[in-house]
């Protein structure tokens, strides 16, 4: 039941904000975890524990870590290149399982000298102090956008997209990829418009192509005997 309340929220939030940008993700994030984990506190501390603040708690911190989550994610992506967004990816996937395993770790070494509810204050109070200490960073909103890199023939970029990362969703949002074709595919488009015209004209007339070639000098009128 946690599990679920905890990974489902963190799916909520995720597929209501995808018109969100990353650095709004991260803040709408931080002030929820924080007050997630003084629930979760709480909930150890009552007497006796209360498991219905301990569910509170999991969906709160899901729902806070799902939308940094996403937003972390999608800050990797935008500053990434395509020839360096898999070896990005990879570090940043890396970072996150140490970050979720390590504390385990010492939380489990904790307890073979510490009651669980000391342990439990103890990991709080660290994770909400590592949380305010990144913050000014994580909040702050980008000069610029990153500069579009053809986000949608890149298998990376679509890969990620499948985990919620907001990319190549609207022009000039920040730490988002700009959405549309560029110059040069436009262009094409038109080419090969252009060259569709002109074959059915051809395809109607055959004098058409000369025409739209060679057309006919200014006030000078051409009859057809």
């Amino acid at each position: 039941m946690t599990i679920f309340l905890t990974f489902g929220s963190g799916v909520l939030v995720q597929t209501m904000t995808t018109n969100w940008p990353a650095h709004r993700l991260v803040a709408a994030g931080i002030a929820p975890i924080i007050a997630g984990l003084g629930v979760l506190v709480a909930s150890a501390w009552t007497s006796p524990p209360s498991l219905t603040l301990f569910l509170i708690a999991g969906v709160v911190i899901g729902a806070a870590g799902g939308a940094i989550f996403r937003g972390s994610l999608t800050v990797v992506i935008s500053t990434s290149g395509p020839d360096d967004r898999a070896g990005a990816l990879a570090t940043f996937f890396t970072a996150g399982y140490a970050g979720v395993s390590l504390p385990v770790i010492g939380v489990g070494l904790a307890l073979r000298h510490l009651s669980p509810r000391v342990t439990l204050l103890i990991f709080a109070l660290a994770v909400a102090l590592g949380i305010l200490a990144a913050a000014p960073i994580l909040v702050r909103a980008p000069a610029a956008p990153a500069a579009p890199s053809q986000p949608d023939r890149d298998p990376m970029t679509t890969m990620c997209r499948g985990f919620g990362a907001r990319v190549g969703d609207a022009a000039g949002e920040p730490f988002g990829l700009a959405a549309g074709p560029d110059a040069s595919t436009e262009l094409r488009v038109e080419l090969a418009l252009d060259h569709k015209t002109e074959a059915r004209e051809v395809a109607r007339d055959p004098t058409a192509a000369t025409r739209r070639r060679d057309p006919p000098a200014s006030g000078v009128t051409n009859h057809t005997p």
